[in-house]
């Protein structure tokens, strides 16, 4: 027969499999794919574009964090404004419909001046990060979005 056990460790979950009948097996694997530093992370996305919307869904699910999704500023302000301490950070898109990007963040710095707020934009000139740093945004990252980028903000907040 075979049973299995899980652990937690520092750098991730770690299984034992013991198995009998043809000696004692221990067997010890890092599962990389989930990690309960971000584990329990909740993240609101504000992004218009679908494939961006899915790419972060995918990256953010994969990190063991929970996305909320919104698709404009404003939704994300209302969401945000409903439950302020449920969020450890936001990723927040420039260019949206309804509300922009910079809108958004300056109203949600009015509710929390503390929370981390990443911009999202294909443009990174100094005049979109000058704004974006203007807006209250925490720092601006480049579109095509990199995992390990997301990942490595996730586990800084």
């Amino acid at each position: 027969f075979f049973f299995f056990f899980f652990f937690q460790a520092e750098d991730g979950i770690r299984d034992a499999q013991e198995s009998r009948g043809l000696g004692d097996v221990y067997k010890r694997q890092v599962l990389e794919q989930f990690n309960w530093k971000m584990m329990s992370k909740e993240i609101l996305v504000a992004e218009d574009d679908k494939f961006c919307q899915m790419m972060l869904t995918g990256i953010l699910k994969s990190s063991g964090a929970v996305a909320t999704m919104t698709e404009d500023g404003d939704k994300c302000v209302k969401a945000f404004k409903a439950s302020p301490q449920k969020f450890k950070l936001i990723l927040m898109d420039i260019c949206m419909p309804v509300m922009d990007g910079y809108k958004a963040a300056e109203a949600i710095r009015k509710i929390d001046p503390k929370i981390t707020i990443i911009g999202l934009s294909g443009d990174n000139d100094e005049k979109t990060v000058a704004a974006a740093k203007k807006a209250g945004m925490t720092k601006i990252i480049q579109k095509p979005l990199k995992k390990a980028e997301i990942q490595a903000i996730i586990k800084e907040t």
